[in-house]
């Protein structure tokens, strides 16, 4: 496992000359420590450099000791270019690292192990800009030390082409096409292009006239591209789901949520780094860049309930449990007969009345019932915000929680919301599921398990006081009331 030491980068403008280097090799060229120190490489919009015999643990604090090299690309360079540098220890126990510095001293890019167990770093990013770059080597991981030998490889290519750009906020987005079922791909696109370099953001709308499953793919490791891509789901609202990664090893993302509301929705696609708002370029960090493939479905979802007793899926739909003041009342209720149970998952949601009581007690059991599902409860007050929350009661997966009514709840409600733990809980607990002529619907991202759904039964009291609490009734004050 790798920790990046920490290095503080004192900030250096320096000029260069346009030449092309070749490929040479030389002794440890300390000092090199800072910026100002550098070596200059030779290196002018593209050629080769390589060094032998190089060493981390040399400089003037050995255990923080970082070794710097120039490059320079000309105001006349065939941009982009790619930028190779690897790292290589055959005679040492230095686990190294790579970090690529602009003229003002911003770190760009960074790079370890290239595929463990090799622990040599490769880094490889496109230079987008004119100016001077700064390649730093250093150590690692627990402050190791030793020999290494350095490459560094810099390659014109061929521009991107820019037929989408500029597509950077939401107002200049890529029409993606008509409303659902539709399908949506474009290939070779390339974030580095847009206006603001390596924190290019490119925007998709999508144009959503019903409930919809979103599935988005962003396509690099065939390519051989240097993006690290991310993908972000939002709508005029805010965020809605976002994904960095389809699998462990690989750099390809993949995003999967369902949206219950028609409407236009934005796809961003970016470069791992350039995560902070989109409307405020002053505050975001440069990410990788690099070429990518696209694709985009929309799938309209069913709408129809599964269940005449349903929905009771937000705090506006509640079921009443029937208790006001201290008391019990037990229910048999199920998750996943909800009207989209198969995609967002289902929650129930029961309407208690306080009713001067001190303190409310929830016991949710599905394991003695031979049920699979692992419970969640959460209860709010009548403004939709959380009291408490539990979804393990020790033992079993089962869920128990005993809390203080709030004082500004005592003749008022609170409600108690059941779920499996593998649910995707609702953004707002007073948004619905949707019923016929209630078009009023939420967002949900789709978990990539697939939840259990399957029955519980859920004990409410009531209790006057912290020792009537915990000394619960033996048995139920109201008769087993069935909720579906």
């Amino acid at each position: 496992m790798r920790f990046p030491t920490v290095a503080i980068v004192v900030v250096a403008l320096l000029a260069g000359t346009s030449a092309t280097a070749s490929a040479q090799s030389r002794t440890d060229p300390e000092p090199n420590d800072t910026l100002a120190d550098a070596v200059e490489t030779g290196l002018v919009d593209q050629g080769t450099y390589s060094l032998a015999g190089a060493c981390i643990g040399n400089g003037d604090s050995p255990e923080r000791d970082v070794d710097y090299f120039r490059l320079e690309i000309s105001t006349n360079a065939d941009l982009p270019a790619m930028l190779t540098v690897s790292v290589e220890t055959p005679l040492s126990f230095l686990d190294g690292y790579l970090c690529l510095y602009d003229a003002l001293g911003g770190r760009l890019e960074s790079a370890d192990d290239d595929a463990y167990p090799q622990l040599d770093p490769v880094l490889r990013t496109y230079l987008l800009t004119a100016g001077s770059y700064y390649v730093a080597v250093s150590a690692c991981a627990f402050q190791t030390q030793g020999a290494y030998d350095l490459a560094i490889s810099l390659v014109p290519t061929t521009p991107p082409a820019s037929a989408l750009e500029p597509n950077d906020t939401h107002a200049t987005a890529t029409d993606t096409g008509g409303p659902p079922p539709s399908g949506y791909q474009v290939l070779g696109e390339f974030i580095g292009d847009g206006t603001e370099a390596r924190m290019d953001i490119d925007v998709y709308r999508l144009d959503l006239t019903a409930p919809s499953l979103i599935e988005a793919s962003v396509a690099v490791e065939h390519l051989d591209s240097t993006l690290h891509p991310a993908l972000t789901l939002r709508s005029p609202a805010g965020t809605l789901a976002l994904d960095d990664k389809t699998e462990l090893d690989s750099r390809d993302a993949h995003l999967r949520a369902a949206v219950f509301v028609g409407g236009d929705y934005y796809l961003e696609v970016t470069g791992v780094g350039n995560v902070l708002p989109l409307f405020d370029p002053a505050l975001r960090a440069p990410g990788s860049v690099g070429y990518y493939d696209l694709t985009i479905t929309t799938t309209p979802l069913p709408g129809a309930p599964a269940d005449p007793a349903e929905p009771n899926d937000s705090i506006l739909q509640a079921t009443p449990s029937g208790l006001f003041g201290p008391g019990q009342v037990q229910l048999l209720g199920t998750i996943g007969n909800g009207p989209y149970a198969a995609t967002r998952g289902d929650v129930d949601v029961y309407q208690v009345g306080a009713g001067y009581a001190e303190f409310l007690t929830v016991d949710l059991d599905a394991a003695a019932l031979g049920s699979a599902l692992d419970t969640l409860v959460v209860v709010y007050d009548y403004y939709g915000t959380v009291i408490a929350t539990n979804d393990n009661d020790g033992v079993t997966t089962d869920s128990y929680l005993s809390v203080p009514v709030p004082w500004w709840t005592f003749y008022d409600d609170v409600y108690v919301m059941v779920t499996g733990t593998r649910q995707a809980r609702p953004l707002d607990p007073f948004v619905p599921n949707p019923v016929a002529g209630q078009p009023c619907w939420s967002e949900h991202v789709v978990a990539g398990e697939s939840p259990v759904l399957d029955d519980y039964l859920i004990t409410i009291t009531l209790s006057a006081s912290r020792a009537a609490a915990d000394n619960p009734l033996p048995s139920p004050a109201r008769a087993i009331v069935k909720s579906r």
